[in-house]
């Protein structure tokens, strides 16, 4: 499972594109994801952690910028390490977990507020 590319509004996982939010688990599951707000909430953290990842990594850009305290408490209870940072660092981090065969889990929020409302 690779991430080959990331550009505004796109990624491509796997040899598949994708236009919406995604998450991504380094088995190779790929599912799409409506974020509700620019901040990732407890409520889609519970979601993302059934699949109890060793670490997740969420890619933080316009469209998402940071990680509620409720939402970082329970990534800390769930003992799973965070990775929380720009996009193509993100990126980097989930293709060499996947390489390395970690239990990764990784948050892409592709788009805008703007784009969500129409």
């Amino acid at each position: 499972m690779k991430i080959s590319y990331i550009k505004p509004g796109k990624i491509k996982i796997a040899d598949k594109k994708y236009e919406e939010d995604v998450v991504v688990d380094s088995s190779g599951i790929v599912f799409s994801w409506k974020k509700k707000k620019k901040i990732l909430g407890k409520d889609d953290l519970e979601i993302f952690l059934k699949e109890e990842p060793e670490a997740l990594i969420v890619a933080k850009n316009e469209n998402l910028t940071e990680i509620s305290e409720e939402g970082k408490r329970l990534i800390k209870n769930r003992d799973v390490l965070l990775f929380f940072d720009k996009t193509a660092q993100a990126v980097k981090a989930f293709n060499l977990s996947a390489r390395k065969k970690r239990r990764v889990m990784a948050v892409f929020a592709l788009k805008s507020d703007n784009e969500e409302k129409k």
